[in-house]
């Protein structure tokens, strides 16, 4: 699973089965702190739907954390003020990264996740699709 879609699906996906995860990770190996969770502003960038250009809409509230396990990084951030989000998500990624025991149980968590994101999506768009309005174009 590629990185921007682990990002989604920890960001989407049900938190209590990350935390648990995490939990479990933090009473098996010593985990340094580089950067306690803190929240920063960062700036929102978008592409215009008409002219395709980038503009920048605004500012976004995020929280940051970095950790290191068995001498690799992990990063995490999540939207909003959620320091035990990101602390969680830079746990998870530090132990992928560092190949820890539970790096399998935590893909297999994702991936399972995943899944259930996408059928969550499934059933929202098939939701939707019963409103959609079909517009044509009358020529004139």
């Amino acid at each position: 699973m590629d990185l921007a879609t682990r990002c989604r699906v920890f960001a989407e996906g049900d938190f209590t089965v990350f935390e648990a995860l995490a939990a479990f990770v933090l009473g098996q190996v010593d985990v340094k702190a580089i950067r306690n969770p803190q929240a920063n502003l960062i700036m929102m960038s978008a592409v215009g739907s008409v002219e395709q250009a980038p503009f920048h809409p605004g500012k976004v509230l995020i929280t940051e954390a970095t950790v290191e396990l068995d001498g690799v990084l992990g990063y995490g951030f999540t939207l909003g003020n959620q320091p035990l989000k990101a602390l969680c998500f830079a746990v998870l990624e530090a132990a992928m990264e560092a190949n820890h025991n539970m790096a399998p149980i935590i893909r297999e968590a994702l991936q399972n996740q995943a899944k259930a994101l996408k059928k969550r999506q499934r059933h929202d768009n098939s939701w939707l699709s019963g409103t959609r309005v079909n517009f044509t174009v009358l020529e004139g």
